[in-house]
């Protein structure tokens, strides 16, 4: 190849790259004539009022206020109370009398009335307490009817079982050491109550008598 062609050829693949960078910045223009220019900042002058149409409210932005909760108290549980148990009372020795010695039996003693109510109408020293007036009066001053009596004393027991018996019309009661042990308070006719205790010592007995009307008799005894 000779000089000539050689330069013909470089020439030639100048004027392609001429071409191809004068096509490139040709395209590159296109394509930023094809976005918008960006707006200018709008600014309002100085001291010029904001434009507000006649009759149009101006609306202010009220801030509500957001109720606060609040706290509910939570009622405190009160203390349940503790019952207190009462203290069971200690049984003491019944003031029982002493022996009377104008009275070395049975003491009785009779009301004018079927209750043993007030001061008795008669007081007496009896050997036993085994009577049966009949339709009569158990003692002077005494009514026929509607009266009632009292028997009490000490008595020393030996060792050993014992059956008690009270028989009355109308009605009896019979107490050993202040316990009731015949509770036959009401009319009734010429029945035999029985009773068995284990007894021993010295011990306080005492007979209960009412008569409600018609024959009157009380009966009131033991046996080992």
């Amino acid at each position: 190849m000779s000089r000539a062609q050689l330069n013909r050829i470089l020439a030639a693949i100048l004027a392609i790259i001429i071409v191809t960078l004068v096509l490139l910045a040709t395209l590159g223009q296109l394509l930023q004539g094809q976005q918008p220019p960006p707006a200018p900042p709008t600014r309002t002058p100085p001291g010029e009022p904001t434009a507000t149409r006649p009759g149009e409210p101006t609306a202010t932005a009220t801030t509500t206020a957001t109720p606060t909760s609040t706290p509910t108290a939570t009622p405190t549980a009160s203390p349940t109370p503790t019952p207190t148990t009462p203290p069971t009372p200690t049984s003491g020795p019944t003031p029982f009398p002493t022996t009377d010695p104008r009275y070395p039996d049975w003491k009785g003693s009779y009301w004018t009335n079927m209750e043993l109510r007030g001061n008795p109408a008669l007081v007496q020293n009896e050997g036993r307490i085994a009577f049966d007036w009949g339709m009569g009066s158990a003692a002077a001053g005494l009514p026929v009817d509607q009266f009632s009596a009292r028997w009490e004393r000490w008595f020393d027991f030996e060792p050993g079982p014992y059956t008690f018996f009270a028989r009355a019309d109308n009605g009896v009661r019979f107490y050993l050491d202040g316990v009731l042990l015949i509770n036959e308070w009401y009319s009734n006719g010429r029945i035999m109550y029985t009773i068995e205790l284990e007894l021993s010592g010295r011990h306080y007995l005492q007979v209960e008598y009412y008569d409600n009307a018609g024959p009157a008799l009380v009966y009131f005894g033991w046996e080992k």
